[in-house]
């Protein structure tokens, strides 16, 4: 809040921008426009209705992030929600059903158990062995919100839960950077799913949360057993040439 304060002007304090959050003071127009440029977002945004909180936020992100560069994406990623929930309700979508249920955990234990996890859900969602034509399409099919947006540079992406005013279910969104060639998307939505299928390691200095989504991702768009029909079981090796 004190890195905001001194970006914002008007000035405004920290004291100030903490009642804002709280609902305790409204800001005047010319602060609002304010925050909207120092966050980056809209004043749509800052005056959103249906986003009440993002939780449980994993950034993909590089090293030397600040507090300030994950304020300005979720500032973004809350005003991108809040254009994708409207756009629901004109439509009168409803939630789906948790499409994870069956196969979320809290914690794995070694890159084996992370691969049966792919397998597991590759199984409950009926995908077979072949390659996925889309990512997005089949994320969303399954209830997740996926989002592409400019995130800062140092960000690849994030997942997280979104909880909702007046009583509306809570849903989850996934966010990619527009700033990545495709390749790197999708299997940065495999990374993300990965989040939301297994919510950490049993040891966490042996197998790393970040290393253990890896795998996820990599398991899940490429299945072993549709890399053996395409290589053989006999090959001993693969030449790469240029």
């Amino acid at each position: 809040m004190q890195a905001l304060s001194e970006r914002v002007s008007p000035v405004v304090s920290a004291q100030a921008i903490s009642k804002y959050e709280g609902g305790k003071m409204m800001p005047s127009s010319a602060v609002l426009v304010g925050l909207g440029k120092a966050l980056g977002g809209s004043l749509d945004f800052l005056m959103s209705s249906q986003v009440a909180e993002l939780s449980g936020v994993e950034f993909r992100k590089h090293s030397g992030t600040s507090a300030q560069d994950r304020a300005q994406a979720e500032a973004l990623v809350i005003e991108k929600l809040e254009d994708y929930l409207a756009i629901e309700e004109i439509l009168g979508l409803k939630e789906p059903d948790d499409a994870f249920a069956a196969v979320r955990c809290d914690a794995v234990r070694s890159v084996e158990e992370i691969d049966q996890k792919a397998r597991d859900l590759r199984r409950a969602w009926q995908l077979g062995i072949d390659p996925i034509p889309s990512m997005t399409d089949l994320l969303e099919g399954k209830g997740v919100k996926v989002i592409e947006a400019d995130l800062p540079e140092r960000f690849d992406g994030l997942a997280c839960d979104v909880k909702r005013t007046g009583g509306m279910a809570d849903t989850e969104v996934v966010v990619i950077s527009s700033r990545t060639n495709i390749e790197r998307r999708r299997f940065n939505l495999g990374h993300e799913l990965a989040h939301r299928i297994i919510r950490g390691t049993a040891d966490p200095e042996s197998l790393k949360l970040e290393k253990a989504m890896n795998r996820f991702a990599t398991a899940f768009l490429a299945p072993a057993d549709h890399l053996r029909q395409e290589v053989g079981d006999r090959r001993q090796g693969i030449l790469i040439t240029s």
